[in-house]
């Protein structure tokens, strides 16, 4: 897969791909779920879970590829990013056990 940003330049189709999956996987765990329990049907519940992996996989896709700037990631040093890649991973474990919580049955 050939994927280049807007300024033709080659960009590793690998992080988009990665996104999307996750996205994938996260919002088909937890969406129908969700809207089912908000009171809507299950058919209706899959269909918004689809529109906002959709939509997911588009930003993915815009910040990823088609934005995206080879040469501008060499600026930023890796203790800054490896720092906020520890944050990231934090916010996702706080955001993992919130969706979960409203789902148990006390």
């Amino acid at each position: 897969m050939r994927l280049r940003n807007r300024w033709g330049e080659p960009v590793d189709p690998v992080p988009v791909c990665v996104a999307a999956g996750l996205a994938f996987g996260a919002l088909y765990a937890f969406g129908p779920p969700y809207f089912v329990a908000l009171g809507t049907s299950f058919e209706l519940a899959v269909a918004l879970t689809t529109i906002a992996f959709s939509v997911t996989a588009a930003l993915a896709y815009s910040r990823f590829v088609w934005t995206y700037r080879p040469d501008h990631s060499a600026a930023v040093p890796a203790s800054a990013r490896f720092e906020r890649l520890l944050y990231g991973a934090l916010a996702l474990a706080v955001i993992s056990v919130g969706l979960v919580l409203p789902l148990l049955r006390w």
